[in-house]
């Protein structure tokens, strides 16, 4: 996902669509990429122990 820069948008989720409107400056960008990636971590994580339990 990284390396071709696909990028989840989810509607409930405000660092989400704000990245895709490409809004703010570079800084902010880069922070948004971080706590997106974290949460995309963190959800992959979940689902992967949903699906062994």
């Amino acid at each position: 996902m990284t390396a071709r820069r696909v990028r989840v948008v989810a509607p409930d989720l405000p660092t989400s669509w704000m990245m895709a409107t490409n809004s703010g400056d570079e800084f902010t960008g880069r922070m948004f990429e971080a706590i997106n990636g974290m949460l995309l971590d963190m959800l992959a994580v979940v689902a992967r122990k949903d699906y062994v339990d």
